[in-house]
């Protein structure tokens, strides 16, 4: 059995000693087996089947073809992989059925053909839906030409869920997943936890927390206060005042309209400060500070030799650099304000420190 961050479970049936799988519940999935309706011990975990061929391997989850195996998943699921052997040669068309279950609906209905290998025939089962997630699966097999069954590598991935606020002050909260969180026109707490999140905070003065994950933050209108957490995360403040702090990872931030404040914090991040007069901070990491004739920013910790400056429609010839009050500042050759890098000696800044 394994997990791992993208909330992708693998079970190989080695878990658990040798048990009947009926009504077994075990790392978020539970299992149930009928023949002919009823209830029946006749399919075991860690049992002995066909070996090892290409989709199952022993120990794999065996049992009677002529019953129905069901999995009932404790949360939606998104992606679905599993493999099948059963006791005959040759090819068979369908070897085994798959149903798809979104609670009492049923999704889809696939038919899955096996290929014949020496004394089994197998077949694989793939199923990938983040729109249409499932939470229950039914697979019957096909026993008029064979009678026993082996299904192995079961691997599935949960799916996110999609939170979307009210018009009053919301908390919202995502889980482990890949998550979708919108707030409105007001004052919103969004949070993503782990997982590879998207938060868009709407109107009013939100705070949006990106948790693990590489995630999206979009503040929207108003006041807003980003902060990505661990991994590689995308943050925009759009319109009003905000700040903006990707914390671990390597970031890019963009503080869009109004006057931002943007902190990169661990990592090799990028901030545009956008338009109206930003302050920018990189932090820990060689940082890259872009600058634009939309906006003006002042950065807190240029370090030369480390950080870069990344000019957005202009050349290193089309502005001048110059010291004043030990601050160097960055204009256009026409005298348009671009940064000011404060505490920077003017004779450290060079070409090298420029990139396009």
């Amino acid at each position: 059995m394994s997990t791992n961050s993208t909330n992708r479970t693998v079970l190989t049936f080695d878990e658990l000693p040798f048990q009947p799988v009926d009504d077994l519940s075990f790392m978020g999935v539970t299992f149930d087996f009928k023949v002919g309706g009823v209830d029946s011990t006749d399919a075991n975990y860690a049992d002995a089947g066909p070996g090892s061929i290409f989709f199952v391997q022993d120990p794999s989850l065996e049992g009677d073809a002529a019953g129905i195996l069901t999995l009932d998943f404790d949360a939606p699921v998104s992606e679905l992989e599993f493999g099948v052997a059963l006791s005959t040669f040759g090819t068979l068309t369908p070897g085994f059925t798959v149903e798809l279950f979104d609670g009492s609906t049923l999704v889809d209905e696939i038919e899955v053909d096996t290929t014949s290998l020496p004394i089994f025939t197998e077949g694989l089962f793939s199923f990938s839906d983040r729109d249409t997630p499932i939470d229950r699966v039914v697979i019957d097999f096909d026993d008029a030409a064979a009678t026993r069954f082996a299904f192995d590598n079961l691997s599935f991935e949960k799916a996110g869920v999609t939170l979307i606020g009210t018009s009053n002050n919301d908390i919202l909260e995502g889980g482990g997943d890949d998550d979708i969180i919108k707030g409105l026109n007001s004052k919103d707490l969004l949070i993503g936890l782990a997982g590879e999140d998207y938060l868009d905070g709407g109107d009013g003065d939100d705070l949006l927390f990106g948790g693990d994950g590489h995630d999206t933050l979009k503040g929207g209108n108003g006041q807003d206060s980003l902060i990505g957490g661990a991994h590689d995360d995308i943050l925009e403040g759009g319109k009003g005042d905000d700040w903006l702090y990707g914390q671990e990872g390597n970031d890019l931030l963009n503080g869009g309209q109004g006057q931002d404040q943007l902190l990169g914090g661990f990592g090799h991040d990028t901030l545009i400060g956008g338009s109206g007069d930003n302050i920018l901070t990189g932090g820990s990491g060689e940082d890259t500070f872009v600058l634009s004739t939309v906006g003006k920013v002042t950065i807190t910790d240029f370090t030369d030799g480390e950080d870069l400056l990344q000019l957005d429609g202009l050349t290193f010839g089309q502005i001048s650099i110059f010291e004043q009050n030990d601050d160097t500042i960055i204009t256009t050759i026409n005298n348009q304000p671009l940064a000011v890098l404060s505490g920077v000696d003017f004779g450290d800044i060079t070409e090298a420190d420029f990139v396009l």
